[in-house]
């Protein structure tokens, strides 16, 4: 874990299906434990955060697939693009209190955004909402540090965004940009 985001919620969890027999055993009252099994896993969930001036291009990446970059230090233009996500996939980790207090690390391997929504309404902050389906998640992985890059805890709000629809710029109260980037979880 190399990146850290404050998260206004999130669910991301595993489930685990169970396989049931309907078979009817004389006597039975209640299913034996040779009469189910485990079944199919899925791991992911919905992550909400407010969006950020600092480390968000990691994200974007991983949500359109493709990015180019211009500019000199310190200033960069990033220019996101719909792109292959094949190959791209991410580990997160999410730290959450038990019942004594401490908390407790959550680590969601081979995640990908597989939907997301990107919002900004006049005197609100910029969110980003993602649903993320992901592989396996562990609870033996150390919860990592978090660290914040200057700037990294500013969220963004409408003053510091213009819309620019078919090349000409739009006068907008509100705006939602969303996109599926219709991905299977099996």
């Amino acid at each position: 874990v190399s990146r850290f985001y404050p998260l206004v919620e999130e669910s991301l969890a595993q489930e685990i299906e169970r396989l049931e027999s309907e078979g009817i055993i004389a006597g039975a009252r209640v299913l034996r434990s040779e009469q189910w099994a485990p079944g199919n896993v899925t791991v992911g969930g919905d992550v909400g955060l407010e969006l950020y001036q600092q480390q968000t291009g990691l994200l974007f990446s991983h949500m359109f697939g493709a990015v180019a970059t211009a500019g000199v230090a310190p200033t960069f233009t990033h220019t996101f693009t719909p792109g292959d996500l094949s190959g791209k996939a991410f580990t997160a980790q999410v730290g959450r209190p038990d019942v004594g207090g401490v908390v407790r690390a959550f680590t969601y391997a081979g995640c990908k955004v597989a939907s997301w929504e990107l919002a900004v309404e006049a005197g609100e902050n910029a969110t980003l909402g993602l649903t993320v389906i992901g592989m396996t998640e562990t609870t033996a992985t150390p919860l990592a540090v978090a660290t914040f890059a200057t700037d990294a805890a500013r969220p963004l709000n409408f003053r510091h965004g213009a819309v620019t629809i078919a090349g000409a710029a739009a006068k907008v109260r509100a705006l939602t940009v969303s996109a599926d980037n219709m991905l299977s979880d099996d």
